[in-house]
């Protein structure tokens, strides 16, 4: 990996002189615009979303910004409802900074309780490997009876009998990011509504990242916030540990995509919108920029974790399932980044929670 200057903006963090990075290379240019606060970040199931939210739950608690937060949990409303201001916890604001917890997507219902100059986000994943981890997830193999070690592999034998049978999750089984990002059920299979679906999203959302490409979509996100390198660094949360991930066959990525004929024309579309604004943005300035990002992340996973787990018994993990999560290094206990950059979603709501409620108490007192 190339090596670059690292500038270090934030004094809270500590010195990177023992990494012995090489003085003489070049150094990405500073911005010289002013940070965005504001944003809705749709958070989709599957796709590294859990670590784009640690990243803003860290930037908005830096910043006192007031977030968007479901009344217990995780999640705002339900998996079948699209959002509105009455899923949400009220406080004594008029538009909140961000919206980063699980929902449905409304653009009417966001725009009602967001900062009018919000920046509208999401991150979406190749469907096959995105369904994958899906029905595995979400225990379909349960909910359509079917033995776990072949359920997937069943289900795509005869998708349209199985998705008959189902009641409660129907929804995730076909075309999950569309039913995800607002389309309702009943047209998870017209073409037509599909399109039409696609071509007003494309209109709504300032950058659709990709999980494939985790590094790259962050350099763009930090660009389009006016963010520092540091604001992004992230270690991977919510994360199957590989003996939970199932082997697809060429055979069933065909009829993964037969069936998630949406989730492929979204997935098409956004792809290519990505690579023009790489474009845009610079091949080489992008090298660069990723390479300052993989480094730095680099010394804070040094600096961090003494190991990664699967049988942390504090992160939440469906039957069967193991979750990585981190273990830190007992110095880095006392390392408010670290702390931060670990803590899993669950906890960290809670966190983001309190303190906004004893911020307003103070200030109603």
């Amino acid at each position: 990996m190339a090596e670059v200057k690292l500038k270090h903006p934030d004094s809270k963090n500590q010195s990177i002189s023992s990494l012995s990075l090489d003085e003489s290379q070049e150094t990405v240019e500073e911005n010289h615009c002013t940070p965005r606060s504001n944003i809705v970040f749709f958070k989709m199931h599957k796709c590294s979303s859990s670590t784009v939210q640690n990243i803003l739950f860290r930037y908005g608690e830096e910043h006192k910004l007031d977030f968007v937060l479901p009344k217990k949990g995780n999640y705002l409303g339900d998996m079948y409802g699209v959002f509105n201001k009455k899923v949400m916890m009220k406080f004594p604001v008029k538009k909140y900074n961000i919206l980063c917890h699980h929902t449905r997507f409304s653009y009417r219902g966001m725009a009602e309780v967001m900062k009018s100059d919000a920046v509208y986000t999401t991150i979406i994943r190749n469907p096959v490997t995105m369904y994958e981890s899906l029905f595995t997830y979400s225990n379909f193999d349960s909910l359509y009876n079917l033995p776990r070690n072949r359920a997937l592999e069943l289900f795509l034998e005869q998708p349209e009998h199985y998705y008959s049978l189902a009641h409660g999750g129907k929804c995730k089984a076909r075309n999950p990011m569309l039913f995800d990002l607002g389309l309702e059920e009943a047209l998870l299979s017209d073409r037509l509504k599909i399109k039409k679906k696609i071509q007003l999203l494309v209109r709504q959302f300032d950058l659709v990242m990709l999980t494939e490409y985790f590094d790259e979509s962050l350099i763009l996100f930090r660009d389009l916030m006016c963010w520092e390198m540091d604001d992004i660094i992230y270690f991977v949360l919510n994360a199957r540990n590989k003996s939970s991930v199932k082997a697809v066959s060429p055979q069933m990525a065909d009829k993964i995509r037969q069936w998630n004929f949406g989730d492929v024309q979204l997935y098409n579309t956004f792809n290519r919108t990505f690579w023009k604004k790489v474009e845009a943005f610079g091949h080489e300035r992008m090298r660069q920029e990723v390479a300052q990002l993989r480094q730095r992340r680099e010394f804070f996973e040094k600096l961090c974790i003494a190991e990664v787990v699967s049988e942390d018994y504090e992160v939440w993990r469906p039957p069967g399932i193991d979750i990585d999560s981190f273990k830190l290094k007992p110095e880095a206990m006392e390392n408010r980044t670290c702390l931060r950059m670990a803590q899993t979603e669950l906890p960290y709501s809670d966190r983001i929670r309190e303190i906004q409620v004893q911020r307003y108490r103070r200030e109603k007192g």
